[in-house]
């Protein structure tokens, strides 16, 4: 590298999310989550997600949420988690 040349993992820069594939519908109201990369907050918060089968909603809500219905729009929210994993809501 020159200097003045960076390195940098994809999840360090702003604004980047990137899954290893989709989200898809779990057993009844849950989902399965890929694993994937993504940054919460800024440049260099970046944090791993790791993937997440039968992943429940309603355990994870604000109480909002009843069951999975084609054509809903579900949120997901990556939390910070010190572990350098992201935690989901």
């Amino acid at each position: 590298m020159a200097t003045g040349d960076k390195f940098i993992i994809p999840a360090q820069a702003a604004g980047f999310a990137s899954l290893f594939g989709h989200i898809e519908k779990g057993t009844g109201d849950t989902l399965h989550i890929p694993e994937g990369m993504l940054n919460i907050g800024g440049n260099g918060l970046g944090f791993l997600l790791d993937s997440r089968a039968n992943w429940d909603p309603a355990a994870n809500s604000d109480g909002s949420f009843s069951s999975l219905a084609l054509g809903d729009d579900i949120y997901l929210y990556a939390v910070r988690d010190y572990s350098g994993l992201a935690a989901l809501v």
